[in-house]
């Protein structure tokens, strides 16, 4: 029995940690998805300004302007549900918890799996839910033309 429990608790510590290790991993990604968005929502931005002070209000200043509306919007997104704080369960228990000394200790080891598989049931929730966001922005960045020639045909 004690092989056995072992070997689970082994296979669980190494499964927490992957949700804790993929859930930095998606920080990093939308990271660089932010700085993306930020950097071209900005250039598009000067471009509309640059467009704007030679020739005014005309398609192409409009358009530009929805793309750098746009991207800004979406790096908004990517702030509030990719890069927001949210709670990360810890892949091991606290010494208060743990330390039981008038629990059979099997019956103790048991009751900790089950808490651990609530701990990597909430990390791999929270992993989803990001990892779902991120996606969806990284679609909408490929729609940008479409918002460009959108608002520029409002405007003709």
């Amino acid at each position: 029995m004690n092989d056995r429990l072992k070997w689970i608790e082994d296979e669980v510590r190494r499964n927490a940690e992957f949700h804790v290790v993929s859930a930095d991993a998606l920080v990093r990604k939308a990271n660089v998805t932010l700085n993306l968005l930020l950097t071209g929502a900005g250039g598009a931005l000067a471009y509309m300004v640059s467009l704007f002070e030679r020739s005014g209000w005309h398609w192409a200043t409009v358009g530009v302007g929805a793309v750098s509306a746009y991207l800004f919007m979406l790096a908004a997104l990517v702030v509030l549900k990719c890069l927001q704080i949210q709670p990360i369960w810890p892949t091991a228990n606290e010494p208060n918890n743990l330390h039981q000394p008038d629990f059979d200790f099997i019956k103790l080891r048991e009751f900790e799996l089950r808490s651990k598989q609530r701990c990597i049931d909430h990390n791999c929730a929270r992993n989803d839910l990001v990892s779902m966001w991120l996606n969806r922005v990284r679609v909408g960045i490929s729609i940008a033309p479409i918002v460009f020639l959108l608002a520029a045909a409002l405007v003709c």
